[in-house]
């Protein structure tokens, strides 16, 4: 696993205008996962049938080992398990049993640009903004073993698969505290946020979310939230 992570923050000054005193951020984040997979428990489907023809095949190779499939000598009796033909068991182990490896891979890049900070005076206090973008690529991939892709064990035959996808989003959030400390109305708030997104995969979307926040006396608050939500099949 390796990951690196570059960033940077900081604070508009006054020269930004209406912006002076807005906190910003950055930053890059890029991952990648990668591991392999030892595979065991199958047999070379080649190899059984080139063993059980009694290594006939010229293409069964010098290591063959002949196999027969009925090795009961007689009921008692078990070819492989008497000590005289151990070897030959194991030898016949080596070529039959199927040893291989797969691999795959996990990668995200997520770049996220973002900054907040006053609008403006509101009688419950300072009404509140943030916008921000982000840019997030996923990617994976799975590699079988060649033999596996062949199919040419006792498994399942696997494919290679390798995919990814990347998704561009910007927002939005305001809050608006429009009264405070009043008769009846300790706090009142007001909340709104607005997303979209544009896969590559999937098309676009916007989705939002308002509320509010109602406090008529110190210790007992009302809220309430409407929101929308999209999540990419």
């Amino acid at each position: 696993t390796m990951r690196a992570v570059v960033g940077f923050d900081g604070m508009f000054s006054d020269s930004f205008g209406p912006l002076a005193g807005w906190d910003w951020e950055t930053s890059l984040n890029f991952g990648r996962t990668t591991g392999k997979n030892a595979l065991s428990g199958n047999l070379y489907a080649d190899r059984m049938l080139y063993a059980m023809q009694g290594c006939t095949d010229p293409e069964a190779g010098a290591d063959c080992v002949p196999y027969n499939p009925f090795p009961y000598v007689d009921a008692n009796t078990y070819y492989y398990d008497q000590a005289e033909n151990a070897d030959e068991l194991a030898r016949l182990k080596s070529y039959l049993l199927f040893n291989g490896e797969d691999s795959g891979y996990n990668q995200q890049l997520v770049g996220l640009a973002e900054m907040g900070g006053e609008l403006f005076e509101l009688p419950g206090g300072v009404a509140q903004m943030a916008v921000g973008a982000q840019y997030r690529q996923e990617a994976g991939g799975y590699t079988p073993d060649a033999e596996v892709v062949a199919g040419n064990t006792t498994g399942n035959a696997q494919d290679p698969v390798d995919g990814s996808f990347n998704v561009m989003e910007a927002y939005s959030e305001i809050s608006l505290p429009l009264l405070a400390d009043e008769v009846g109305v300790e706090a009142l708030e007001l909340d709104g946020a607005v997303r979209f997104g544009k896969y590559n995969s999937f098309g676009a979307t916007t989705t939002f979310k308002g509320g509010t926040r109602y406090m008529p006396v110190d210790g007992v608050t009302f809220r309430a939230t409407y929101s929308t939500g999209y999540r990419a099949p």
